[in-house]
């Protein structure tokens, strides 16, 4: 009797030990939610328009596998800006009410910055904490974490670029003045670079150091990191997509046209993939180097990096899709449509599911590091979904 007593509770040890080392194994610290084999510590963060400098808009972490609300932030104007999320866990948005909001992770108020102009800009956090951002009175700001003002910028045009930050602070703009800016992180510029019309793409940063910005002047520029020409090509289109950089350094970007485009790092054009209406979306890139982007012909397409069509899908409406998409570490690609939906489809192409905000959804989506998947709605609501 005594030893079978002493061996069911070695059993019920052991399953508790077996059962506790699969909860381990399935979580990690803070909540995050991560796929076998994840980037770094930085990485898991979507502290930019884009994800990274390089704007592939892949995270590390799987994303929600169902569309429940967790919470629904109300601002007082339409909403075009995209989150960006800080380490801390804080969601940074602009809206149409001239106001970047900074909301808790319970999506709660944490403090609101007012300019004097619609934001359209999407925030940038630097490794300080420090947040980036333009706004349509004309001015580049960067706030402290607090929501008080660190420096500010006028420009002599709105500013609906978003910055992207570089590996040592370096913080790169765009303005509708026509000018691409480089400014250190206490505000002193460190160079600027005049195109011929207005910028309101974000610039990409290859891992050499070369800046790509793409314009409404119809040209893709490359610039050297101490912000001199490298090179340019005419697209023969206005460009508002912003480009993202392949790992093997091909380029990707959409026109005005509704053709795509893939270039090489010495800037030769390799292919281009005709859609049927304007592409303002910018792309993403999955791990296996499938490119994603959205048209105004209401098809989010998936090509191969040799420019091939592996599938489109159809949203149903008739505004098409502005959204850029975001892809998890599943390979799961989230965007939001003009039809009022936001989606999340398979690797196939399939639906993996889908929910109704009520109207336009423009804002691209950016992935907290607990898979929570955040945007913005013209409806004037900050979305935060997930399990």
């Amino acid at each position: 009797m005594l030893e079978s007593t002493a061996m069911q509770r070695l059993i019920r040890c052991w399953l508790i030990f077996v059962a506790l080392m699969l909860v381990a194994a399935g979580c990690n610290q803070g909540g995050e939610k991560r796929c076998p084999g994840s980037a770094t510590v930085s990485a898991r963060y979507w502290t930019m328009f884009g994800h990274n400098p390089q704007h592939t808009r892949r995270s590390p972490v799987a994303g929600p596998s169902r569309p429940k609300v967790k919470w629904r932030f109300e601002t007082g104007g339409l909403i075009y800006s995209s989150p960006a999320v800080a380490p801390d866990g804080t969601i940074y948005i602009g809206s149409c009410d001239d106001n970047l909001y900074a909301v808790n992770p319970d999506g709660t108020e944490k403090w609101r910055f007012a300019t004097g102009g619609d934001i359209y800009s999407s925030p940038a956090v630097g490794a300080d904490g420090t947040i980036y951002f333009g706004s349509r009175d004309r001015s580049i700001y960067a706030l402290n974490p607090d929501g008080t003002k660190r420096w500010e910028y006028q420009t002599n045009a709105c500013v609906d670029s978003s910055a992207a930050i570089g590996g040592d602070g370096t913080v790169y703009i765009g303005s509708d003045d026509g000018r691409v800016f480089a400014f250190h992180p206490d505000g002193q510029i460190k160079w600027m670079f005049r195109t011929e019309w207005e910028v309101s793409s974000t610039p990409a940063l290859a891992p050499d150091g070369t800046v790509y910005v793409t314009g409404k002047d119809q040209k893709l520029y490359a610039l050297n990191p101490d912000g001199t020409l490298k090179w340019f090509r005419e697209v023969g289109a206005v460009i508002y997509s912003s480009p993202a950089v392949a790992p093997d350094g091909t380029l990707y970007f959409g026109d005005r046209e509704g053709v795509f485009h893939a270039y090489t790092p010495e800037g030769d054009e390799k292919w281009v993939f005709a859609a049927e209406r304007t592409i303002i979306s910018s792309p993403a890139l999955g791990a296996d180097g499938t490119i994603y982007f959205g048209s105004a012909d209401e098809h989010l397409y998936a090509l191969s990096p040799s420019g091939e069509k592996l599938w489109s899908y159809k949203t149903v409406g008739v505004y098409g899709i502005n959204s850029s998409p975001a892809v998890d570490c599943e390979g799961t690609i989230y965007f939001g449509s003009n039809n009022s939906y936001f989606y999340a489809l398979k690797p196939d192409g399939t639906t993996r599911w889908r929910f109704q905000t009520g109207r336009w959804n423009d804002s691209s989506p950016a992935l907290g590091p607990d898979g929570t998947v955040y945007f913005g709605s013209y409806n004037g609501s900050v979305y935060a979904v997930g399990d």
